[in-house]
C-alpha cells in the first residue's frame, strides 16, 4: 500500500491480513498511515491477496474489473524504497555541495578583493613613505641650517650680553658699589612705627620694594641662605647657581627638574600677614585717590595670589609658575607643567615646539620691559614721594639703583629690615621683623588717612 503522507510504497511489517483494522502498516519513512493495499506475496502464510486496482462500484450497478499490476515482493518494495532514499539523499547532497561551492566562490571573490585593496594601500603607503623620507631630508637640511644660524646668533648674543652686562654693572651695580654716595647726603637714622605712619600719611605717592624677607615669613626658602646643592653634569651646584641662563641652555632637563622641585615647595607655603597687609594698603591707598605700588623681587607668586593681576603689582623678577618660549616666537606667557608632573621631558613651547623657559629673571640676564615691566616699575619708583624697602638686602641692580636715585634726590626712604643695609640719605630704618611692623603701620594709616 502507499503512505498517505509521503506516498511511498509500504507494507505491513507483521504481514497481517486485517487491512482495515491493521495498526502496524504505518510508513516507516515519515510515520504516516498507509492508504491503498499492496498485494502481499502468496509465499507468506499470513498474507492475503489484495487487488489494489479492484473496486466494487455499488453505484455503477455491478462489478467492474481493472487491469492487475504485476505483483511485487516485499524485497522489491524495500529495494525500491532504498533506491528512492538514496536518490533523495543524492539530491540533498548535491544541493548542499552546490551551496558550499557558492559560498566558497563568494569568499574567494571577497578574499581577492581584500588582497587587491591591500596591495593598493601598500603601494600608496610606499609612495607616502618615500615622499615623507624626502620631506624629512629637506627638513634636516633646514634644521642644520637653522642650528648653524642659531649658533652664530648665540655667539653674537653672548658677546652682546657680555658688553651690555658689563655696562649695567658699571651703572647699576649693587648698592655696596656706589662709591659716589656718602654721608654728605645724610646718615640713616632709626625710627618708630608712629614716625613711619606720619611720613607715609603726609605723602600721596608711595612705592614699596619687597624681597626674600617677606616670603621668609611664610617659610619660603631663600637662595642666599640655602645650603642645598643640585648635581648637574657631574658638578654640585647651589640652588642659586642652578638658576642661571647657562644651565638652562646646557642642561635643560636638570634645570627644569630643579624649577619644578622649587615650585612644589613654593606651593606648600601660604601668604602671610605681610602679604595681606601690603595688599590691603595698596588697594586702600589707590581707592582713596592716592598712589601706591608694590614692586616685588620674589618669584614665588604669593603677592599675586593675594592681589591678583593688579596693575600696581610689579613682579620684576618674574613668576616661577609661568613659562614662555625661549626663542621668543611669541609674547604669550603659558602656565608651567602641573605640580604633580615630575618632568621626564623638557617642557616645550606650545606655540612653536621650541624649548620653553620659566618666566623668571635668571642670573646672567638683564631686566626687560617686555617680560618684567622693569622700565615702567622704574618710572613708578622715580615718581614716588616715599620709597619703602622691606625684607631685601638690595644686592640686585634694580633696588640698588632706585635707592641710589632716592638718596641723591634726598626724598624719604623707609627701610624695614632685621639687619638694615642703607647707611645714607634721608633714610629712616626700623630694625625689626617685617611681620611685626607692616601690619601695624598699615592699620594705623587706614585709621589716619581718609579719603
Amino acid at each position: 500500500m502507499n503512505c498517505q503522507s509521503c506516498e511511498k510504497l509500504i507494507c505491513c511489517p507483521e504481514h497481517c491480513c486485517d487491512w482495515d483494522n491493521c495498526r502496524c502498516k504505518d510508513c516507516e519513512s515519515c510515520g504516516g498511515i498507509g492508504g491503498e493495499r499492496v498485494k502481499i506475496p502468496s509465499s507468506s502464510t499470513s498474507a492475503r491477496s489484495t487487488n489494489t486496482n479492484f473496486t466494487d462500484d455499488l453505484f455503477s450497478g455491478g462489478l467492474r474489473t481493472h487491469k492487475k499490476e504485476p505483483e511485487r515482493s516485499i524485497k522489491d518494495i524495500i529495494q525500491e524504497q532504498a533506491k528512492e532514499r538514496l536518490r533523495k539523499q543524492q539530491i540533498e547532497d548535491n544541493l548542499r555541495q552546490a551551496e558550499i561551492e557558492s559560498k566558497n566562490q563568494i569568499e574567494r571573490a571577497r578574499h581577492n578583493e581584500i588582497i587587491a585593496s591591500s596591495k593598493a594601500a601598500v603601494e600608496k603607503n610606499k609612495q607616502l613613505l618615500e615622499s615623507t623620507a624626502e620631506t624629512i631630508d629637506r627638513l634636516r637640511n633646514v634644521i642644520n641650517g637653522v642650528k648653524e644660524t642659531e649658533k652664530k646668533f648665540k655667539d653674537f648674543q653672548d658677546e652682546f650680553d657680555r658688553i651690555i652686562n658689563t655696562g649695567l654693572l658699571s651703572c647699576l651695580g649693587s648698592f655696596e658699589e656706589f662709591t659716589d654716595i656718602d654721608k654728605s647726603y645724610g646718615i640713616a637714622r632709626k625710627t618708630t612705627i608712629e614716625e613711619i605712619v606720619s611720613i607715609i600719611s603726609s605723602h600721596n605717592s608711595i612705592a614699596i620694594i619687597t624681597g626674600a624677607g617677606v616670603s621668609a615669613e611664610s617659610g619660603v626658602f631663600t637662595y642666599k641662605n640655602n645650603s642645598e646643592t643640585w648635581e648637574i653634569g657631574g658638578k654640585k651646584l647651589s640652588l642659586q647657581e642652578v638658576m642661571n641662563i647657562n644651565i638652562l641652555e646646557s642642561n635643560p632637563l636638570e634645570f627644569w627638574q630643579n624649577i619644578q622641585y622649587n615650585r612644589v615647595r613654593f606651593a606648600s607655603c601660604n601668604a602671610n600677614k605681610v602679604h595681606y597687609a601690603l595688599s590691603d594698603f595698596i588697594q586702600y591707598y589707590n581707592n582713596i585717590g592716592r598712589k601706591a605700588s608694590l614692586i616685588t623681587q620674589n618669584i614665588d607668586g604669593l603677592d599675586r595670589k593675594i592681589l591678583g593681576k593688579n596693575p600696581n603689582l610689579y613682579e620684576i623678577h618674574g613668576n616661577t609658575h609661568e613659562m614662555r618660549c625661549k626663542l621668543n616666537c611669541c609674547e604669550i606667557i603659558f602656565p608651567c607643567p602641573p605640580l604633580n608632573d615630575m618632568i621626564a621631558t623638557v617642557p616645550m613651547c606650545p606655540k612653536c615646539g621650541g624649548l620653553a623657559r620659566p618666566n623668571v629673571l635668571l642670573y646672567g640676564e638683564g631686566y626687560t620691559e617686555e617680560w618684567y615691566r622693569a622700565e615702567t616699575a622704574s618710572e613708578v619708583v622715580k615718581s614716588a614721594d616715599v620709597l619703602i624697602i622691606i625684607g631685601t638686602q638690595s644686592k640686585c641692580g634694580f633696588p640698588a639703583q632706585r635707592i641710589r636715585e632716592f638718596i641723591k634726590s634726598r626724598k624719604h626712604i623707609i627701610e624695614i629690615n632685621v639687619e638694615p643695609v642703607i647707611e645714607f640719605g634721608n633714610t629712616y630704618v626700623l630694625p625689626r621683623s617685617c611681620g611685626e611692623v607692616v601690619p601695624q603701620f598699615v592699620k594705623a594709616i587706614k585709621s589716619k588717612v581718609k579719603k
